[in-house]
């Protein structure tokens, strides 16, 4: 770093001995005396400048290279626009680039203050026309740099993202939230989106403080029409990040969502208040396991999979030997994923209440009025028949509204992160990946179940894995290495826990009496994990289904979704469905068709995609506004 610390402090001396000279020509002095005034001033200026070059470029450095150290070179790649995989340029061009704008940052805050004093001055006759305009369009063209940026992340961040995905998240807080995440949008968003603007800014103010505005007005035409020309062209440079980012989403799934309404559930959803349901004598308790992302596509080709090597052999013996797996082909299979479903709480909404998780006008899921209020899923069934019912999971359970999901339709007692550290089972400054790991996880969960066993109640107990989660899991020091890439050993390990988790349960005294469910949440997110998979290859959420009261009349070649598996499950527990269908979930245990098979995947999902009345009124029950008063209604008696 000695080069850019010499070449900038030369930069920067030239530059102030340059801004030095007019400002004694400007003195009000006649000419012989501003001879004389720069003579006896050179050696001065010529001292100071040289001190200030090195001050300048010196403090430049040194924070170039505390933000690298800190940041590391995806924030160089997120500078220079470059949102793949390689790295195209070389660290030491990188570095003097980003010495360099700090430079110019440092120049223009510090050594022009005083010029730009001036030029206020000199332009005070600049209308309030000329200051609105000027604003607006620097608000515009900043908003258009971050908008880009924001969907260049999404694609490198999360891969095949989906619209619904996107606006759940913006609703959402962020705690809970993987640190890793927002460090990432930090590197790739915040900090390259500043800098670009800073540029742009700082530009503009230059050639308006070197008089080119002048040069160009007298050419260009009246003021007021160059003034309203930078404001459409600020609005086309937004019309250019928002058109950028949409892309990245797909334009036919944007405007389905925001501008295209559908009547899927008017037509097909069934109410699941007014479905007639038979319990047996004995019932049966539910272990209900959600494994972070997985699916089929883990398993070897041979078995139905993408993969040379299977992945998953503890869950593959499970599944021919004893377990039942509804497959979507003649192989292991598993269920497809549809809008509203691709994201963790919105799988477990799908599983549980038959329904996707939509984005709701003005509605923020359970921050102030009742999350989901017109669902009715499968912890309130349960809970209505005296089950002890527990959420289970190694993250902060307030992350995406989970807490609110469970508590509000079930009464779930949450044990999650937070849970852990007030029990003493983590230090209290104890935090990996999205809270504490997998291997704890399912370690504490033997306690968990053993304590919920003991009571004279059935029980549901809900878990959540979260290892497996993109990008590229977390690895444990305990993870065998045994594939070529990380993700490959996440997945594996996963399998490796799951599997001596269930043999712990087979022997316990609860088991015979215990409907096991396990399932992934949805597809994962991996950005590149993926590439290498067959073009055709349908990827889809795995599951089993252990210790059910219930005989499947087909579990092959099957085309249904994640939301079948909420009156599936009941039935799995030896629970009779009047009609088969609850939600838009179907039996898969009976032959009724499912929503899939009766109007086809690619319908079911387009439809989904779209806006619903029905879910705004029925199932969200209008925005937070209309719930709030509703609520202070209810509470006043009225």
């Amino acid at each position: 770093m000695i080069f850019p610390l010499v070449l900038f402090g030369l930069f920067v001396a030239g530059y102030c001995y340059y801004r030095s000279i007019p400002d004694l020509k400007r003195e009000s002095v006649n000419r012989s005396e501003k001879v004389e005034q720069l003579k006896m001033a050179q050696g001065k200026r010529i001292t100071w400048s040289i001190f200030k070059g090195v001050i300048f470029s010196g403090i430049a450095t040194s924070l170039t290279l505390v933000l690298v150290r800190f940041f590391g070179y995806p924030y160089s790649k997120a500078l220079f626009l470059t949102l793949k995989r390689g790295y195209p340029f070389r660290p030491t061009y990188v570095l003097l680039a980003l010495s360099l704008i700090i430079t110019l940052l440092l120049v223009v805050l510090f050594e022009d203050r005083r010029a730009s004093g001036k030029i206020r001055r000199r332009d005070s006759n600049f209308s309030i026309f000329n200051t609105v305009t000027h604003t607006i369009a620097v608000l515009l063209v900043v908003c258009s740099i971050f908008i880009a940026y924001s969907g260049g992340w999404l694609v490198f961040n999360f891969g095949g993202v989906s619209i619904d995905q996107v606006v759940y998240a913006i609703v959402q807080p962020l705690s809970g939230t993987d640190p890793e995440q927002i460090k990432t949008f930090i590197k790739l968003v915040v900090i390259p989106g500043a800098a670009l603007s800073y540029l742009l800014i700082v530009s503009v103010i230059v050639l308006h403080r070197y008089k080119f505005t002048r040069l160009v007005l007298p050419n260009f035409g009246p003021r007021a029409i160059f003034y309203t020309a930078r404001v459409i062209g600020a609005f086309a440079i937004l019309g250019f990040g928002v058109f950028y980012s949409v892309s990245k989403l797909g334009y036919q799934e944007v405007k389905a969502y925001f501008f295209e309404n559908s009547t899927l559930f008017n037509d097909y959803y069934v109410e699941p208040t007014t479905v007639a349901l038979e319990f047996p004598d004995k019932p049966k308790n539910l272990i209900y396991i959600f494994l972070e992302s997985m699916e089929t596509t883990y398993l070897s080709t041979e078995l139905g999979g993408q993969q040379p090597e299977n992945l998953l052999p503890n869950l593959t013996k499970v599944i021919q030997e004893e377990g039942i797996n509804f497959s979507n082909n003649d192989l292991i299979g598993g269920a497809y994923q549809t809008t509203g479903t691709g994201f963790t709480v919105g799988g477990m909404v799908a599983q549980t209440a038959g329904i996707p998780l939509n984005f709701s006008d003005n509605n923020t899921y359970g921050k102030t009025v009742p999350f989901l209020p017109g669902a009715y899923s499968l912890g309130e069934i349960l809970n209505k028949q005296g089950y002890n019912q527990r959420l289970f999971i190694g993250s902060g359970a307030d992350f995406a509204g989970r807490d609110k999901y469970f508590n509000q339709h079930g009464d779930y007692k949450i044990e999650d992160y937070y849970y852990a550290k007030e029990e003493g089972w983590i230090p209290d400054d104890y935090h990996v990946w999205w809270g504490y790991e997998d291997e704890k996880l399912f370690e504490f969960a033997k306690a968990s179940v053993t304590e919920l066993s003991q009571e004279d109640k059935p029980f549901n107990f809900t878990m959540l894995t979260a290892d497996t989660h993109f990008e590229d899991g977390y690895l444990s020091p305990n993870n065998p290495q045994q594939f070529g890439d990380q993700y490959s050993n996440v997945i594996a390990f996963s399998d490796q826990q799951l599997g001596d988790f269930l043999n712990w349960l087979k022997e316990q005294p609860f088991y015979d009496d215990t409907v096991i469910v396990i399932s992934g949440d949805h597809l994962s997110m991996d950005r590149d994990y993926f590439n290498s998979i067959a073009p055709d290859y349908k990827r889809s959420v795995l599951n089993v289904i252990l210790n059910s009261e219930t005989e499947p009349v087909t579990t092959t070649n099957r085309t249904y979704t994640t939301m079948d598996l909420y009156p599936t499950t009941l039935a799995a527990m030896g629970i009779k469905i009047t009609g088969d269908r609850m939600g838009l979930g179907t039996n898969l245990f009976s032959d009724k068709p499912t929503l899939s098979e009766e109007i086809g995947y690619d319908t079911l999902n387009d439809e989904l995609g779209k806006r619903s009345n029905y879910y705004d009124l029925k199932i969200m029950k209008g925005t937070n506004f209309e719930l709030l008063q509703e609520r202070e209604s209810e509470s006043n008696g009225d």
